[in-house]
């Protein structure tokens, strides 16, 4: 049995996603794997290596406080993930940061808007950076300027910001902070800004002073990228795969709901789809808690949105089920509990109605190299 330290030094939710993906991997193939956060509590990543003499490391966000160092010395096949940097002669998974911009960029101009901005208070960062220069970029390529934030007042630079602007913060955290200056300052989200940002983290996105609509990292790939190359490397042979990995879709939440100029009692009818699709909310349900007669907001509701209630019901309660899909820890019989079908038959034939095929199909279809 091979064994395989898993390091890191972040307890950030996209690592968590990813570890929950490279753990059933590596236990097909055999594998003892020991996770570990080093740079707290003094414990270091090369005093690891030297305790533990494992056949390999996969190394989560290679950065300071003990994760930083010559790799080389640590006498083991190595592979990193969402290193800031590339490590010379260190096989390494990165996301694709461009292509987080560009569809960024195509999500805000799908809700009709005319001004785009850019946030991110952490300059010089690499995968900020990217996210910056494609969202731009793409935004330019249709004719369409970009406002970014440099210094200064947050609040400040939101309310000189043209409206309705629809602005893609680097990730959650960013987003979050963006949440709580337009609070501050009576800027409503979504009418005068629609919000978009990055990483899913739902600890962040569903707690903000309005929900955070946020692009997810495909975690599965990454993990199978990482779990492939280092299995190669431990068994002597080059990795020339693929090193790099991209978004599995939107979570789409109240941030970017409403579009421009729709009446608040349909935004406020999509939240409260959003907050209670999960316990199995009915469309009669729905109708009980909002004015006026079912047929006319039925129809006001399909005018502006495009599709029925019943509808956005099943499209938000499928977006879930696709996240709980991308987690191999989680078992497909409990999603359609979790998801608010009373009938996990009948969940499977609509998911293989909607996507041509079946729940175990798909998950096995993302993790495939």
């Amino acid at each position: 049995m091979k064994k395989v330290l898993l390091l890191t030094n972040s307890g950030a939710p996209a690592f968590v996603a990813i570890k929950d993906n490279v753990m059933p991997l590596a236990k097909e193939r055999g594998w003892a794997v020991h996770v570990f956060s080093v740079g707290s509590l003094g414990v270091s990543a090369p005093a690891l290596i030297r305790a533990w003499s494992p056949d390999g490391c996969l190394v989560y966000a290679a950065r300071p406080y003990g994760l930083r160092g010559n790799f080389g010395a640590w006498h083991s096949a190595i592979v990193t993930m969402n290193a800031p940097h590339p490590v010379r002669g260190v096989t390494s998974i990165v996301h694709d940061s461009g292509g987080t911009g560009v569809l960024a960029a195509h999500e805000l101009t799908s809700l009709g808007l005319d001004n785009f901005a850019f946030f991110s208070n952490t300059p010089n960062l690499p995968w900020s950076n990217g996210r910056q220069k494609s969202f731009c970029r793409e935004l330019n390529r249709r004719g369409r300027k970009v406002a970014r934030y440099t210094d200064g007042p947050v609040g400040d630079w939101l309310a000189s910001l043209p409206k309705p602007c629809g602005i893609f913060a680097a990730n959650d955290l960013m987003a979050e902070l963006i949440t709580s200056e337009a609070f501050a300052r009576g800027i409503a989200i979504p009418n005068d800004i629609m919000l978009l940002g990055c990483d899913d983290n739902p600890q962040i996105c569903e707690h903000a002073e309005v929900s955070i609509s946020s692009i997810r990292l495909d975690a599965p790939r990454c993990a199978a990228l990482a779990v492939n190359a280092l299995e190669r490397i431990m068994d002597g042979k080059p990795y020339a795969g693929e090193t790099i990995y991209g978004d599995i879709g939107i979570t789409r939440r109240a941030s970017t709901r409403a579009i421009a100029g729709h009446p608040p009692q349909i935004a406020a009818v999509l939240e409260y789809i959003r907050l209670n699709a999960f316990s199995g909310i009915t469309t009669t349900d729905v109708l009980k808690q909002f004015s006026g007669s079912r047929r006319s907001m039925e129809y006001r509701f399909r005018k502006a949105t495009g599709r029925s209630i019943l509808e956005e019901i099943q499209s938000v309660r499928l977006a879930e089920v696709e996240r709980l899909l991308s987690n191999p820890m989680v078992k497909i019989s409990s999603i359609a509990y979790r998801t608010g079908y009373t009938s996990e038959s009948f969940l499977s034939h609509l998911f293989k109605q909607s996507y041509g095929m079946s729940m175990r199909e798909w998950r096995n279809q993302i993790r495939t190299i």
